[in-house]
């Protein structure tokens, strides 16, 4: 275990809402938390021991006066969000990226992990591969993450009321969608199919995306998606 108080040596190199982010050299960082949460370091103790391809997950646990305070993680010199990198790539070169950001989740929930979090900015492209970084906000058999669905994702939240991997398919395919037409999915609430038919992409790719579509868990939670927007909406309007 590292200690809290050997970070004085080292450079501050970001800052969070969660915590501080400290280059500790050896190709390691450390994550400071802002406030002790012991449930949060529970998890961490388990999700160190997972390997997972292209996963960047805790290794060392920090302490300051006997209580567990961050974590060690592998540092990444090559910072290419895919959030940053959407805005230069073509339509195929972007489903080529969440292909493998889909076989990525399928391995995480083959692990017992639901991502949750499908923030852009928690990608990184790398070596043509995309790395999952902010790994401790998952959901970990027992351990809830501390990541609240946003407003859209809620809505398949409340067909199981619980998080389950197939709430990270809804907010994938939700992604997915909002990144082929390069505008929010909700603009095109009906005939997505008609809608993937013209879009500029190949026959493969048209084929991906209307697979996502495919699954009857997955209409269950676009039909309850779209009828609360519509119901928000009309809400709206009577205003």
């Amino acid at each position: 275990m590292l200690d809290k108080k050997d970070l004085s040596l080292y450079t501050q190199i970001g800052s969070g809402v969660e915590g501080i982010v400290y280059d500790i050299g050896n190709n390691n960082v450390a994550k400071i938390f802002n406030k002790l949460d012991l449930d949060k370091m529970e998890k961490i103790y388990e999700l160190k021991n997972l390997k997972i391809n292209n996963f960047i997950f805790p290794k060392e646990i920090i302490i300051n006066d006997g209580l567990p305070v961050g974590y060690t993680m592998e540092k990444i010199n090559e910072l290419k969000t895919l959030k940053k990198e959407m805005f230069f790539l073509s339509i195929n070169e972007k489903m080529k990226y969440l292909k493998k950001l889909e076989n990525n989740m399928k391995k995480a929930h083959q692990n017992d992990i639901v991502i949750v979090d499908f923030n852009y900015d928690n990608f990184i492209l790398s070596n043509n591969e995309l790395l999952m970084v902010d790994t401790d906000n998952y959901t970990y058999k027992k351990y809830p993450t501390n990541i609240y669905p946003k407003l859209y994702d809620f809505y398949a939240y409340k067909v199981e009321n619980k998080v389950t991997p197939n709430l990270d398919k809804f907010i994938f395919t939700l992604k997915l969608l909002d990144s082929a037409f390069d505008k929010p999915v909700i603009r095109y609430l009906y005939n997505l199919e008609d809608y993937i038919e013209r879009l500029p992409i190949d026959k493969e790719t048209q084929e991906f995306l209307k697979m996502q579509l495919s699954d009857s868990k997955q209409k269950e939670y676009f039909n309850n998606y779209f009828e609360s927007f519509k119901s928000e909406t009309r809400r709206l309007k009577l205003k």
